[in-house]
């Protein structure tokens, strides 16, 4: 009688309040676990470039915002970036970005941005643009939230890396 008594109380809060088990597992599954950055304007030096990965508990960004073209800053940074990675590409819609945002007229230079990102269920999303971006403050917001992360970085202990040697 009793596990009848729980059954009824499971079919019941799922029918009411779907959301509940729902949210957690989607919200696990939709977390960033990659997610890179970059702009780059009229020039090979990167203006923005951020790389931000984690493996299991270790949370790392790079930054090679204005420096020498291959090299990098990788630092550990708290777990939580990851959370807020997500919050804001949930929020901002980050996943329906398309795939490149083409300039309106014939333009030559410019600036140029990419992200891409990978999600602990496996699916991953990528966006690019030349002089344009998509509506919204998706971009501006991760911008943002990436630099008051570094501004909390002591570089002095940052780790030197080549940013086109994939396996730091």
């Amino acid at each position: 009688m009793r596990e009848i008594t729980t059954l009824i109380i499971v079919i019941i809060m799922a029918f009411f309040f779907p959301s509940c088990a729902a949210n957690s597992s989607a919200d696990d599954e939709q977390k960033v676990i990659s997610l890179s950055y970059h702009e780059t304007a009229c020039s090979i030096i990167p203006t923005i470039w951020f790389d931000f990965r984690t493996d299991g508990d270790t949370c790392t960004l790079t930054n090679c915002s204005h420096r020498y073209p291959h090299e990098g800053l990788r630092a550990q940074v708290p777990a939580e970036v990851a959370d807020s990675l997500s919050r804001i590409v949930k929020e901002e819609k980050m996943k329906q970005y398309k795939d490149f945002y083409r300039p309106i007229g014939h333009v030559l230079d410019g600036w140029q941005w990419d992200t891409h990102i990978r999600f602990a269920d496996g699916s991953s999303c990528s966006s690019s643009g030349h002089m344009r971006r998509p509506s919204g403050e998706g971009l501006k917001r991760l911008k943002e939230y990436l630099d008051s992360v570094w501004a909390q970085v002591d570089e002095t202990k940052a780790d030197t890396v080549n940013i086109h040697d994939r396996s730091y």
